[in-house]
């Protein structure tokens, strides 16, 4: 089928019944799969959908990429493809009220959001959901690269919810939730490596090269949010995760081992990403600047990650803030000895007590 023209890049909302706004940290973000599964919710939060495409919104289907022009205002559509932008745009884009499924099969690093040379030209994203389900790949993130904004909206089934690399400034997540991340793994314990050729794992599924590997024990990093450096960035009052499987290894699965492929399963199905909720990795190369303040986090081997790997920049531009963390297994904050960032006001959601920082 042919893509939705530009003609026709409004579709029409009967009946819109608007979500209220809220003040970041004020109101937990809620979607769908939260009420659905009856997770167990951070303390206050009523289990009553508030963010994503809003109720009486009809969505129409559209069959390919869609490409934003300068200015371009996009709503109503049910995206069955990728959205990018067409180059550096003057005026930035506002796209409301859509889904957004991305592209299934890709064989290299790839988002359901991905501007033009990683470079977003400033969107605004509000009242989507993000969601890959049906076309999940190692290979593919949410929102990856820069310079873009969402609000009120929902991320699930990608590895990465937000791979963030500064292209063209820093982003702006307000008030949205980020959860259900894919996982999958392709170690061989025979050989002790990652597999390089086709293989049929313990369910029967076939798997064909290349494969996905971003930790170097054969699976995919799977994080809420991960900043690769980049300056300029704001998390501010969304929900990021849920609770971890328990009872299964985590490291070294092999699909085609009975256990490991159990452990396999139990990550993807769960709410949670599987690595942290959000990692800071501080590059020489391209300094970090972050305020992430007034989320909630939730599961993770390391539900926050403050880590660096070259010697000038060690997180001094990290602000971690006034956060509440839901008690789950794993480090709650885990930190690279000599981080510089600021933590403060960070506490447990049930009791209020300060979380616990375990360095490394």
């Amino acid at each position: 089928m042919s893509g939705w023209s530009v003609g026709h890049s409004r579709a029409t909302a009967a009946a819109v019944v608007p979500f209220t706004e809220f003040t970041p940290g004020t109101v937990c973000p809620i979607g769908a799969l939260d009420v659905t599964r009856g997770e167990t919710l951070p303390v206050g939060a009523t289990a009553v959908r508030n963010v994503g495409v809003r109720p009486g919104v009809t969505l129409t289907p559209m069959f390919g990429n869609l490409t934003l022009t300068s200015g371009q205002v996009v709503s109503g559509l049910d995206i069955y493809g990728t959205v990018t932008t067409s180059g550096s745009l003057g005026t930035p884009p506002t796209v409301t009220d859509c889904r957004v499924r991305g592209v299934g099969g890709t064989t290299s690093d790839s988002g359901l959001v991905l501007g033009h040379s990683y470079d977003m030209s400033g969107t605004v994203f509000e009242w989507c959901d993000f969601d890959a389900t049906g076309q999940e790949s190692g290979w593919l993130n949410g929102l990856s690269g820069g310079n873009f904004t969402i609000k009120y909206s929902t991320i699930q089934r990608v590895v990465d919810g937000a791979h963030v690399t500064g292209q063209g400034g820093g982003i702006t997540i307000l008030c949205s939730r980020f959860y259900d991340g894919y996982y999958e793994s392709v170690w061989d314990d025979v050989a002790g490596a990652i597999r390089t050729s086709g293989f049929t794992d313990f369910g029967g599924k076939v798997w064909t090269p290349p494969f996905a590997d971003q930790t170097g024990s054969g699976d995919v990093h799977s994080d809420g949010i991960q900043f690769a450096g980049s300056s300029g960035n704001i998390v501010r009052g969304c929900y990021i995760g849920g609770a971890n499987p328990v009872g299964f290894a985590s490291t070294d699965l092999d699909p085609t081992v009975s256990a490991d492929y159990a452990a396999i399963q139990a990550y993807d199905a769960a709410m949670c990403y599987k690595n942290s909720c959000i990692i800071f990795n501080a590059l020489d190369s391209n300094p970090i600047g972050v305020l992430a303040e007034l989320n909630w986090f939730q599961g993770g081997a390391a539900c926050t990650n403050l880590a660096f790997t070259g010697s000038t920049d060690k997180g001094a531009g990290v602000t971690l803030q006034n956060n509440r963390y839901v008690r789950s297994s794993g480090y709650h904050i885990y930190q690279k000895t000599g981080w510089l960032g600021t933590l403060s006001g960070n506490v447990y959601d049930d009791d209020g007590s300060a979380v616990s920082i375990v360095s490394y």
